[in-house]
């Protein structure tokens, strides 16, 4: 008996293109899912990472600012009521002895009031304290140096850096490199300078040598001493608080003391847009442009104190009335 033949059909060549079509059709959708998790995945680390500059950044702003010193006075006048009592005291016991006549003091009296001014010429430029306006900021503090910062700092002789030396009393200075601008133009030394600088700059100098290179005009070698810390930061700005109200400018040296507050707002510009910039040679724009992460941090400074703006009329207020009530 003869079994029938089984007849065995193959893929036509339609079918084969239907199932080639759909193949490509699915690797092209993992591939694009891919594509789209990997340029999230980019973007979160991106994003990351941006924020951890901003928060560096800002702490260590923040770091230095805790540190900030203003002049301590020192108060005298119970000293200055003890000498008296003990001079008049001493011409009494004169008087009493009739030795008074014998002995002249106008000599040594003039030479002591000529030598009250001696310590004023070798007081620096500017007192200590905090000094800054809207973009920049320069203040002194006071920290320990570190066990390695005890070691000598030698400096190239083709470099335009200040040597640092060893100090508890730093200036630290803060401001944002500005391209094409003459005042802020170029930071570090010529071997590290590019055509176009931007970003955070802190300059972190010995006092003395801070105001020794301020006297003599070396604004190259402070610019040289410079760091960019984040050339990221496209935006910064700066304003004071006294307890009061908020200023856009604060001297030490005419408020009397340093801000109870420092209220810092940066933006900082991803490395995309910086070099999509670049290629086109388009000019660098200093502000807050879009898809910048902007980061605002308000730094209380530990030994301020409020600055009362009304305690002078009052004081003169209260002196007036005095004056009146003695007449």
């Amino acid at each position: 008996m003869k079994t029938p033949r089984q007849n065995r059909h193959g893929l036509s060549l339609l079918e084969l293109i239907v199932a080639s079509a759909i193949a490509v059709v699915l690797m092209a959708g993992v591939s694009a899912a891919i594509h789209m998790y990997s340029k999230s995945v980019d973007v979160g680390r991106t994003n990351v990472e941006e924020a951890q500059l901003g928060r560096a950044v800002m702490k260590l702003m923040e770091d230095d600012l805790r540190n900030c010193i203003w002049k301590n006075d020192i108060d005298f006048s119970s000293v200055a009521e003890l000498a008296a009592d003990q001079t008049a005291g001493a011409s009494e016991l004169l008087d009493s002895t009739g030795l008074s006549g014998g002995i002249e003091m106008g000599d040594e009296a003039e030479t002591l009031s000529n030598t009250t001014d001696l310590a004023a010429s070798t007081t620096p430029a500017m007192q200590i304290g905090l000094y800054g306006n809207a973009t920049e900021l320069q203040f002194d503090m006071s920290r320990l140096p570190r066990v390695d910062e005890y070691d000598p700092e030698f400096v190239g002789f083709r470099s335009l850096a200040i040597a640092d030396k060893p100090s508890d009393v730093k200036t630290v200075t803060y401001y944002l490199l500005i391209p094409g601008t003459a005042y802020q133009g170029v930071v570090g030394d010529p071997a590290d300078r590019t055509a176009e600088q931007t970003g955070l700059v802190r300059r972190v100098l010995d006092r003395s040598v801070t105001q020794w290179a301020m006297e003599n005009g070396d604004t190259k070698q402070l610019d040289a001493s410079g760091e960019i810390v984040a050339p990221e930061v496209s935006y910064l700005n700066f304003r004071y608080f006294d307890g009061y109200e908020w200023y856009e400018e604060w001297d030490s040296a005419a408020m009397e003391g340093l801000p109870l507050a420092v209220d810092i707002v940066l933006a900082i510009r991803s490395a995309d847009d910086r070099a999509s910039a670049q290629q086109s040679d388009d000019p660098f724009v200093v502000g807050v442009a879009e898809g910048d992460m902007v980061y605002r941090r308000l730094i209380r400074i530990p030994i301020a104190v409020p600055i009362d703006p009304y305690a002078e009329e009052e004081a003169l207020t209260e002196t007036d009335s005095s004056m009146e009530s003695g007449l």
